[in-house]
Parts: C-alpha cells; sequence; structure tokens
C-alpha cells in the first residue's frame, strides 16, 4: 500500500475512532465520517465499501499484531505451561487498548463480522505454536472445539476487561484466566486474591 493511500486510512479509521467514542455505529454515516476526516466521498469508497470493513481491518490489525508478538515468544522454554499462557494473555491485555472504541463497537456486535471466530482461528494456531504436546483427540471437531473453548473464555474476559474494572490490573487478570482454564471453576479457588468481594 503505497504511503498516501496508507495516510487517508489512518485519517480515516482516526475519524471513526472519534465518531463512535460520541455515538454507536448505526448513527454514524459515510458522510458524516468523511467530513470528520477532511476527505471525500469517492476516495472514502476507494479505500472501503462500508463501515464494517473499517472495523474488518482494524481488527485484522489487532489479531495480526497478537499474533507477531505471540510467535517471538513460542521459543521459550516454558511453552506449554501455565506461566506462558498467563505471560501471552498478559501481553495480550496490555497490547489492547481497552478505551478504543472500536473494540468496544466489535465486542458489541457487528453484523457480518465475527470476532470471536477470527479470535479463535489465531488461538489455535498459537495453540498449534505452543503446545509442544501432540494431544491426541476423539475427533477433529474435538480438536476443533479447544481453541473455540478458550477463545470464548477470552473474549468474555475481554469484555469484562474494557468495563476497566477498578482495582485489577492485567497481570491480576492474566492470572485469574489462567487459573481458571488449567484448573477449571472448582479449582480456582482465589483466581483475583486481593480483590474484595462484590
Amino acid at each position: 500500500m503505497d504511503k498516501r493511500r496508507r495516510r487517508t486510512r489512518l485519517r480515516l479509521q482516526a475519524a471513526l475512532r472519534s465518531l463512535l467514542a460520541e455515538k454507536p455505529l448505526a448513527e454514524i454515516s459515510v458522510d458524516a465520517l468523511t467530513r470528520a476526516a477532511g476527505v471525500t466521498r469517492p476516495t472514502f469508497y476507494s479505500n472501503y465499501t462500508d463501515l464494517t470493513a473499517m472495523l474488518d481491518e482494524y481488527l485484522t490489525g489487532l489479531l495480526a499484531e497478537m499474533a507477531r508478538r505471540h510467535s517471538a515468544i513460542i521459543d521459550d522454554p516454558e511453552r506449554g505451561t501455565p506461566e506462558m499462557l498467563a505471560r501471552i494473555v498478559e501481553q495480550a491485555l496490555i497490547d489492547i487498548d481497552r478505551s478504543d472504541p472500536r473494540l468496544h463497537t466489535l465486542l458489541n456486535g457487528v453484523t457480518h463480522l465475527t470476532p470471536e471466530t477470527r479470535f479463535a482461528e489465531m488461538v489455535e494456531q498459537m495453540m498449534d505454536q505452543c503446545d509442544p504436546i501432540d494431544r491426541p483427540f476423539a475427533s477433529e471437531a474435538a480438536r476443533r472445539l479447544h481453541p473455540h473453548f478458550f477463545t470464548g473464555a477470552f473474549v468474555g474476559m475481554l469484555r469484562f476487561w474494557v468495563t476497566r474494572p477498578d482495582g485489577i490490573d492485567a497481570k491480576m487478570m492474566a492470572a485469574a484466566f489462567t487459573q481458571f482454564g488449567t484448573s477449571g471453576r472448582f479449582g480456582a479457588t482465589d483466581p483475583l486474591p486481593g480483590m474484595p468481594s462484590p
């Protein structure tokens, strides 16, 4: 992509982020977006088909960055351990801008976008890269369910994380996720130590 096109897309993405901070996606028109970005409608349509395509580009970039950071640590000697899972989740939470309204919009649901499916594809690739054990699954469906289970848990945790719970930092959230993910509901005795009960 040439520099001019990249700059235009960055302006459009910045305008979308700004507008989403004020109103929901359904109330944002292409005209309002192009005015905020200082570009013309033809310029918008030469870059995107619609606003959903912009959110898809944002999601693609977010997942690519998470996958890139994960691939940098797959040679870690602790790979496949709960400690490494906690580090991966903590880094993912640190990397995510939880105040970005585009993320909130995606987590609230966007027609024709399925972030959970896209996350699951990334998680499946990460599991294949970092699990040193060739796990025997009874079926292909069972093997594919594994990353979807963790994706559902991660996206659920992410929805909680973006609400900015007081007193819970990325390290604590990652430790809680790891404890639930490796020990299950009954093994996670105090997933958020030091937090007051509701």
